[in-house]
């Protein structure tokens, strides 16, 4: 470019004209004038041929017209400087960035720094590097490439994502398919739909994929449209544009079924056994506590320390179970106490509550292997798609021996079905595809386990000199987000419900089954059986203890009536035997079902004995 403006004159189409200003390639006269690059600096294009004796030299206006009727003054290109005054587009308002960089003619013999050459006086070449610029004007570079450009696409098969590309009333569509046609449209590119060969599907018979990436490899086509894996392999065969999504492996094992043991413990994994031994002590202390606060109230009238501490502590773990404190302070220290207590309850119930619906909701993708280590302790074999095969055994060698290649996910997870393989390794997305497949509810007994174990990005093989301006141009298109619209609009309109997610294993809506909350009821329903033992023990005890004072009193009328009554009592603290002595007895009426204390009734007065 004489100056990048030029090439923006050139891409619109107008016909470049060839100056023989120099006679050998960007040769001139070297300069400093504000060159920062050492290694590049300014050269004098004018120096050896001035303007003035150039085809074009208006020497009215002192310039040398170019095509659009720019007229570049004297000087022009030979220092660092932004050079917009003849350019149109830089009086504009905003003018592009680039009107503001600064440039200069290098030397491209002699130039180590990135550089460009002109479209419209080849011989001549730029830098905005030396002058400590980005080159902000790539986009012209770019956008003349792909404008008008007739372009060789071939498409791949049917992809396992179910939405990215895919075949419908014998076209192809889908989000990758609707994102590039959106590029096509932009730069007025003529799409020639070129089939892949069956030399290149006879290479690469377990993957039309890969059959494709050769197909651009040999040259007979420009692009393949579709999500590639962009492993290292495929890279060394073509070239690839910029990443669109990355896709992440997962282990994939069958479901656990959980034993008795298992069931009966999940509604207390939220907390650590540490961690229900410090609710428990918090508890018993806040209840000991209350007693000593609370002792000889309303609430803890027994007539024994024993009674009292049991009922304290019965009272205080039937808080924390019941989410509230059941507690009533009658003292200052005793409310203030109960506050406490109650905010305890509330972070641990709060905290219990969270953990617990995680916990719930992990159980449905739970599995005895949950890591790609623990397969392979135990000897067991793995499939996959064999396109990530070596990415795989590279991050983990040990899989070498270990992983068997299949040609796509369903295969994978049938396999798992008749035991072939006992894990298989596949990208979430396709594996998900798999389940919302009609007829594959089969496949809901497996599970995503562990934590992604690899990521592997998507882009599309490409000709190589198509690679850098195609790039910009996704990049420019993702930038404004019009991929991630068109993923959306081809998921709602290709992708069917989740066949496992309809058989009610839903993440969506948050559901928890009856097979969920199993153990749950399993522990209040032996809670419920042992208080009704508990409850029919005492009410027998009770009974026989009735009947033993029924006994007494009969015995006592008996012998009543036989001689005279005889007391002979025992008052603790008080020697029994010395003469003399008048202890005073204190009767008392005691409910023996509740064991609290009655009111004594008026004929219940200090006797003399």
């Amino acid at each position: 470019l004489a100056s990048p403006p030029l090439a923006l004159a050139s891409a619109m189409g107008i016909r470049a004209q060839v100056f023989a200003l120099l006679a050998g390639a960007g040769v001139g006269t070297t300069v400093a004038n504000g060159s920062r690059g050492a290694t590049c600096p300014c050269i004098d294009p004018w120096a050896e041929a001035p303007m003035q004796s150039r085809s074009g030299w208006n020497a009215a206006k002192g310039c040398l017209e170019v095509l659009g009727g720019i007229c570049l003054p004297p000087g022009y290109g030979t220092s660092c400087d932004p050079w917009a005054g003849p350019v149109p587009e830089c009086s504009a308002a905003p003018p592009p960035t680039w009107c503001a960089s600064e440039w200069c003619y290098v030397n491209a013999s002699a130039c180590w720094q990135p550089m460009g050459q002109s479209a419209f006086l080849p011989e001549l070449h730029f830098s905005y590097a030396t002058c400590g610029y980005l080159n902000d004007y790539s986009e012209s570079k770019h956008a003349t490439a792909l404008q008008g450009r007739t372009v060789r696409v071939s498409y791949p098969g049917d992809s396992s994502s179910g939405f990215t590309i895919l075949t419908r009333d014998g076209k192809k569509t889908g989000s990758f398919q609707t994102f590039m046609q959106g590029i096509f449209d932009r730069f007025n590119m003529t799409v020639e739909v070129v089939p892949v060969s069956e030399e290149s599907k006879e290479r690469s018979p377990q993957s039309s994929f890969t059959a494709c990436v050769h197909e651009v490899a040999l040259n007979w086509t420009d692009l393949c449209i579709g999500n590639f894996w962009s492993t290292s392999q495929r890279r060394l065969m073509a070239s690839f544009t910029s990443e669109v999504y990355q896709d992440l492996f997962y282990l994939v094992a069958p479901a656990s079924k959980e034993g008795l043991l298992e069931m009966m413990r999940s509604p207390f994994r939220p907390f650590a056994p540490s961690v229900w031994l410090g609710i428990a002590g918090m508890t018993a202390v806040a209840s000991l506590g209350m007693y000593v606060l609370e002792r000889g109230k309303s609430m803890f009238s027994e007539t024994t320390l024993s009674r009292g501490v049991l009922r304290s502590l019965y009272i205080g773990f039937q808080s924390m179970i019941g989410a509230s404190s059941s507690y009533e302070a009658k003292t200052l220290g005793g409310r203030i106490l109960n506050l406490a207590f109650g905010l305890f309850i509330m972070i641990v119930t709060a905290s219990y509550t969270a953990n617990l619906a995680s916990f719930l909701v992990a159980k449905a993708s739970s599995s005895k292997i949950d890591s790609i280590e623990g397969g392979i302790k135990a000897g067991m074999k793995f499939c996959g798609v064999s396109q990530v095969q070596e990415s795989l055994v590279s991050m983990e060698p040990q899989l070498r021996n270990l992983y068997m290649p299949v040609r796509n996910d369903v295969e994978a997870l049938t396999s798992l079905d008749k035991g072939i393989c006992q894990l298989a390794i596949l990208a979430k997305q396709n594996f998900e595809n798999a389940q919302r497949r009609r007829g594959m509810d089969t496949h809901c007994n497996k599970v995503a386990v562990g934590q992604a174990l690899i990521a592997i990005g998507n882009a599309m093989p490409i000709r190589s000199d198509l690679q850098a301006p195609m790039s910009w141009a996704m990049t420019v298109k993702m930038s404004s987000g019009d991929y991630e619209v068109a993923a959306a609009h081809a998921k709602q309109a290709y992708l069917e419900p989740n066949a496992c997610r309809a058989k009610g294993a839903s993440e969506e809506d948050g559901g928890r089954s009856l097979t969920d909350m199993a153990s749950v009821f399993f522990i209040a329903l032996i809670g419920m059986v042992i208080g009704l033992l508990a409850n029919g023990f005492g009410y027998g005890s009770h009974r026989a203890m009735r009947a033993s004072i029924k006994d007494r009193r009969q015995l006592a009328e008996q012998a009543k009536s036989e001689q005279p009554p005889t007391w002979e009592v025992t008052v603790h603290g008080v020697p029994k035997s010395p003469t003399g002595l008048t202890p005073r007895v204190v009767v008392r009426y005691v409910d023996m079902d509740e064991g609290t204390e009655l009111p004594s009734p008026d004929f219940c007065k200090t006797h003399q004995v």
